[in-house]
């Protein structure tokens, strides 16, 4: 990067040093817009700052530890590296402080991970995670080994829409039948897709919130290339974090010059050309969809750009304008009508929700690490529920389900479910 010259990508702490230093500590990253707050029981949005209770694990905090360790007055410590990796990078700060300012918080919590990295500080077990990629091409060090589950019959080579299976579909049992039903429901709609198996290459989204951005930046021109090599026209993505990559990280390394749709939109659009029928909504449960990170403020559209800092009056402007990434540029309407075809009851909705959702714990790579630290923000996502009158939960993130199940199991009166279930149960009851 020239020494006049601006970016929006960056690689490591000191690329950002221009912008995070704008940081007033006013808190304004710990909790929703004012406008935003429906109550005093949900009005923190930050997960960390919620469990912790300390500024340092809000996103100013981190940032002014980014700020410290760039202007050398701190080093990395243990206690650095705890606070940094206590965290679910789920962006909320960086969409509340956007409220007001353009600082790229999330951006440099990624990248104080990469210089916790860099100097060797991370834990025993996201190492393990990176060499699982390395080793096996996913990062579930449970399922090391372990063969895809796609059935042989699916797909048709060649085939315009590339379906993008990831990791956690491939391999873990536990979502199979969840996997069938999401290709059951696309080939019903007409939807000809082809799949790529063997040859689908992981995105390294973990690899990325770990802090190991050169194994990512391998795998995001190997993904360009698998995609490029398919010749389809566009990419559909089954596991929201997945599609979050493929729209708001790998383009940062590698281009993906066809549009990427995450399945619910797919299912929406279905919905409205009537290639998919279910049966009069029949179904009196409270429902309330959950917006997964990866599929919301997570999953802006990379747009590159590069220019010059300039005052004009005294005020600061940028040459050209820079985009700014607001977190409203995720799948959130396209589930809510899915699931309004479904349900009876009126649109119910969390009192955090679309890009000021809270957290499911499920996110930046927190769960293998601080399990209680996960588990807790899941916790109070469940409870967020019921406070809400809302006794089902309805999602479409695989992490994000296996968060909230878990949490459910302890909470009386709150069940999960997935979008791809509730659709294929109703059509199910219309052909029956």
């Amino acid at each position: 990067m020239s020494e006049n010259l601006l970016s929006n990508h960056f690689d490591a702490l000191e690329d950002i040093r221009w912008n995070s230093e704008k940081c007033v500590r006013c808190n304004m990253c710990k909790f929703p817009p004012l406008a935003q707050v429906k109550s005093q029981a949900h009005s923190i949005g930050c997960p960390s700052y919620e469990h912790f209770k300390f500024n340092a694990n809000s996103g100013g905090g981190m940032v002014i530890m980014a700020n410290s360790l760039l202007a050398g007055r701190s080093g990395v410590s243990e206690t650095v590296r705890n606070v940094a990796y206590g965290c679910t990078l789920c962006g909320l700060c960086d969409v509340s402080c956007k409220f007001n300012t353009d600082i790229e918080v999330l951006e440099t919590l990624f990248l104080l991970r990469h210089r916790i990295f860099c100097e060797g500080q991370i834990f025993d077990a996201h190492r393990q995670s990176l060499d699982c990629i390395r080793a096996h091409g996913h990062p579930l060090t449970h399922l090391a080994g372990a063969e895809r589950h796609v059935e042989a019959r699916r797909g048709q080579p060649r085939a315009d829409t590339l379906v993008w299976i990831g990791p956690h579909f491939s391999f873990d049992p536990a979502h199979a039948a969840w996997l069938d039903q999401m290709l059951d429901l696309l080939e019903r709609g007409g939807v000809k897709y082809q799949l790529l198996r063997e040859r689908e290459p992981y995105t390294g989204r973990a690899a990325l919130e770990i802090g190991d951005r050169d194994l990512f930046g391998r795998q995001s021109p190997a993904v360009a290339d698998a995609v490029h090599a398919s010749g389809a026209k566009q990419i559909i993505a089954l596991s929201a974090e997945d599609y979050s990559t493929l729209r708001s990280q790998t383009p940062k390394f590698a281009a993906i010059d066809v549009p990427v749709s995450h399945v619910s939109e797919i299912y929406a659009r279905l919905l409205a050309k009537r290639r998919l029928r279910p049966e009069q909504p029949t179904d009196n449960a409270r429902m309330a969809w959950h917006d997964p990170c990866y599929l919301g403020r997570l999953a802006g559209r990379h747009e590159p750009w590069r220019g010059k800092q300039e005052k004009v009056g005294g005020i600061k402007i940028y040459d050209p304008p820079r985009p700014i990434d607001y977190g409203s540029g995720g799948v959130y309407d396209p589930p809510r009508q899915v699931r309004m075809q479904l349900n009876r009851q009126p649109l119910l909705e969390f009192d955090r929700h679309h890009e000021f959702a809270f957290n499911a714990g499920e996110t930046g790579q927190a769960l293998s690490v601080m399990p209680e630290f996960a588990a807790d923000t899941a916790s109070r996502r469940v409870q967020e529920a019921r406070d809400c009158g809302i006794d089902t939960i309805v999602t479409e993130c695989p992490q994000a389900y296996a968060s909230l199940r878990a949490a459910a199991d302890n909470v009386a009166g709150v069940e999960v479910r997935t979008l791809t279930e509730l659709l294929d149960r109703s059509l199910q009851r219309r052909s029956s």
